[in-house]
């Protein structure tokens, strides 16, 4: 509803505008300025990350029944610092053109996630500790 509106807006009052749809945003900034920092995350990855340096004593990953190779559903992340670059390009666009048009920030290639907990428990040396619960709050 928001992007008809922003059409629409940009159609009647030549209002130039950049959508940018993105989900799962992760990382931190390399220098440690900025990163996810709640205490209770659901967050897939820094939760499989706090798994894999033994913060958590394993990863509940809710859902296995999804027509994907391990049942897990599909996540497509993309770090926090493209995120930035994403936006300020989106800035630098908006400076040049004159019509507008949606566009879509995301990593190149989705994964399941069970493949995400076992490759952070993997990078840390840990054994991998993901289960299956049938119902439970989400992971995001």
């Amino acid at each position: 509803m928001s992007e008809m509106m922003l059409r629409d807006a940009g159609t009647a009052h030549d209002l130039r505008y950049v959508i940018l749809r993105y989900f799962n945003v992760a990382g931190a900034d390399p220098a440690l300025r900025t990163g996810l920092a709640s205490l209770n995350a659901t967050h897939l990855l820094k939760v499989a990350v706090e798994t894999a340096v033994g913060r958590r004593p394993q990863i509940d990953v809710y859902g296995t029944h999804y027509p994907t190779p391990d049942g897990t559903c599909i996540r497509d992340y993309i770090h926090v610092s493209d995120l930035a670059r994403a936006h300020s390009a989106a800035l630098d666009y908006l400076r040049r053109i004159a019509p507008a048009k949606p566009s879509i920030a995301a990593t190149a290639t989705a994964t399941p996630c069970s493949r995400s907990s076992r490759r952070s428990n993997a990078f840390a040396g840990a054994a991998s500790r993901c289960g299956s619960p049938t119902r439970g709050p989400a992971i995001r």
